[in-house]
C-alpha cells in the first residue's frame, strides 16, 4: 500500500509539469468530454483527483448525490430538464421544506407527462399504491457548517454541470449564478477536496475550526494526503 501511495503520489505530483497535450490525454481517460473552455489548474485539480479515485476510491455515491442535490437547491441556475420522465421502482423523491427533508419512495414504474400545462404522475394498470411517504428528517444537521456544506455541495453541482456540457465555464457559471466569477473559482475548487474531508464536512466532523475560508483562501495540494494534512494542522 505504501508503495501505491508513492506511486500515485508521484503521478499527482507531475501533473503540473505535463505538457497540455498530455494533461488532454489524461482527461480523455476520465471523462467524457471536454469543457468549451478550460483553465489548467481545473483540469490539474479534476484529473488528479480521477487518479486518486481509481486508486483508492472515491466518495460514496449516496454522499455525492445528496450533495449533487443540496447543490442543486443553492443554485440559481436553471437547468433545462425534459418534460417526459421515467421513473424507476425504489427512486427516492427528496424536498426540503420548514428545515426538514421529505422522501417518497417508489414501488414501481413511473411515467411523468405532460398533459397540457400540468405534468400528471402514470403508473401501471391496477396498481393503486405508488409510492411509500417516509417520516420527514432534518435536512441539515445542527452539528453541519451550512456554509461550508453548501459551498461544497456547489461545486459538486458546477463541476457535474461542465461535465455534462450544461454550461462552459467558470465564467458562465458566474453570470448564471449572479455571483463574481473570482468567487466562482474559489468553489469550484472545492470539487478536488478528498473523499474523507469532503464526507467528514458533509455529516459535520470536519475540525470546528474549518473554515470556508481557510478552503478557498489556501490553495489546496493536488494530493489527498497533503490535503488531510492540511486541514488536521488547520484544526489543530
Amino acid at each position: 500500500m505504501k508503495a501505491q501511495n508513492q506511486t500515485v503520489s508521484t503521478r499527482v505530483a507531475e501533473l503540473p509539469k505535463l505538457a497540455m497535450k498530455e494533461l488532454w490525454s489524461l482527461w480523455d481517460q476520465y471523462f467524457p468530454r471536454r469543457p468549451s473552455h478550460h483553465n489548467r489548474s481545473y483540469v490539474e485539480g479534476r484529473v488528479a483527483y480521477k487518479i486518486q479515485e481509481e486508486a483508492f476510491g472515491g466518495i460514496k455515491p449516496e454522499v455525492r448525490q445528496q450533495l449533487l442535490r443540496i447543490g442543486e437547491s443553492k443554485s440559481r441556475m436553471k437547468v433545462r430538464k425534459t418534460s417526459d420522465i421515467r421513473i424507476v421502482p425504489g427512486t427516492v423523491f427528496m424536498r426540503e421544506f420548514d428545515n426538514r427533508e421529505h422522501r417518497i419512495t417508489t414501488f414501481v414504474p413511473l411515467h411523468f407527462k405532460k398533459r397540457g400545462i400540468k405534468k400528471v404522475i402514470v403508473g401501471p394498470e391496477g396498481v393503486d399504491e405508488l409510492v411509500a411517504i417516509n417520516p420527514s428528517v432534518f435536512a441539515i444537521s445542527p452539528i453541519q457548517d451550512p456554509t461550508l456544506l453548501k459551498a461544497l455541495a456547489l461545486a459538486h453541482y458546477w463541476g457535474k454541470q461542465i461535465d455534462d456540457g450544461v454550461v462552459t465555464d467558470a465564467g458562465e457559471i458566474a453570470r448564471r449564478e449572479q455571483m463574481d466569477v473570482t468567487r466562482v473559482r474559489e468553489i469550484l475548487r472545492l470539487v478536488i477536496i478528498d473523499p474523507q474531508t469532503a464526507s467528514a464536512i458533509f455529516e459535520g466532523r470536519q475540525p470546528r475550526t474549518l473554515s470556508l475560508e481557510f478552503l478557498v483562501r489556501k490553495s489546496l495540494p493536488l494530493d489527498w494526503e497533503l490535503q488531510r494534512q492540511r486541514v488536521a494542522e488547520n484544526g489543530g
